[in-house]
């Protein structure tokens, strides 16, 4: 693995057309889903930090990998089904509606850390939120050797 910096690749798409148009180039990848203006900050520090004191950003909601000091990743290694539902719940291709979304991809050879969607992970996490089967935790803050060497930036249009 190589430990270089991570060159945004830049994309545009419109709102409407967004799910047609972009998902299926995350189908079968692991992603950390952050926001144009927090992507220098991940470059400057080396890592992806985690967010259980909520310093980075305020939580919007009570996350399960949050609470364990993970970072949160989106897994769309599932089934379409599972991809489709855990769309309906995290609307994982625009989570900021306006600024634009910043997609790192993790390494294939660092999937082993994630703590992957289970049955137990459905019983442990019931005071928490996360969103089943696509959701998945990398406990600790994730080095950018771990990150692939290209992250996408998606500038998300409501009309040409």
């Amino acid at each position: 693995m190589e430990s270089g910096a991570v060159i945004m690749r830049e994309r545009e798409c419109l709102s409407a057309t967004l799910r047609a148009e972009l998902l299926p180039s995350l189908r079968g990848r692991v992603f950390h889903v952050t926001t144009a203006e927090a992507f220098p900050k991940i470059q400057a520090h080396g890592f992806i930090g985690t967010n259980k004191d909520g310093s980075l950003r305020a939580p919007r909601y009570r996350g399960y990998f949050a609470a364990q000091d993970c970072v949160s990743f989106c897994d769309l290694r599932g089934s379409d089904a599972e991809i489709s539902d855990g769309l309906e719940k995290y609307n994982f291709l625009n989570p900021n509606h306006g600024d634009a979304p910043v997609f790192l991809f993790l390494r294939e050879e660092c999937y082993g850390k994630l703590i992957v969607w289970s049955d137990e992970l459905r019983a442990a996490s019931m005071e928490h939120m996360i969103v089943w089967h696509i959701e998945s935790g990398y406990p600790g803050a994730v080095p950018l050797s771990c990150i692939e060497d290209e992250a996408l930036a998606v500038t998300v249009h409501s009309s040409w």
